[in-house]
């Protein structure tokens, strides 16, 4: 039997359940699902996806900032869901995850715009 990975939770010690719309789980470790931070939308698994107008420093935060300009952290939230998903596959070593995260804070602002809450121009 393999263990519960992000994005699942063990309410038994021998089954694992993704969590579900609305809820999030970062510790495969946990018995529930947690209740999606505010300013985000949680489609499932471990994903933590800002709202347009938010930004976070990586796909596992659930601190969530909103932008100085909220016009710059409107990129397409489908693409940050996909990256969630690969990221949480990682085996997590630092440099996958380093690399990754710096492409998941550029991912969530429009052209144009990078770096922490998408407040640098290009």
């Amino acid at each position: 039997v393999r263990g519960c990975v992000p994005g699942e939770v063990s309410q038994t010690n021998d089954t694992c359940e993704a969590c579900p719309n609305g809820k999030f789980s970062l510790n495969p470790s946990n018995s529930s699902c947690d209740a999606c931070p505010a300013n985000a939308v949680c489609p499932g698994k471990a994903a933590i996806v800002p709202q347009l107008g938010f930004w976070h420093s990586s796909a596992t935060s659930i601190q969530l900032h909103k932008c100085p300009n909220p016009k710059a952290c409107t990129k397409d939230r489908k693409a940050l869901e996909d990256l969630q998903g690969h990221i949480a596959t990682l085996n997590t070593s630092c440099t996958d995850v380093l690399m990754h995260s710096y492409t998941y804070s550029d991912e969530q602002c429009i052209d144009g715009y990078h770096g922490n809450l998408c407040g640098q121009c290009r």
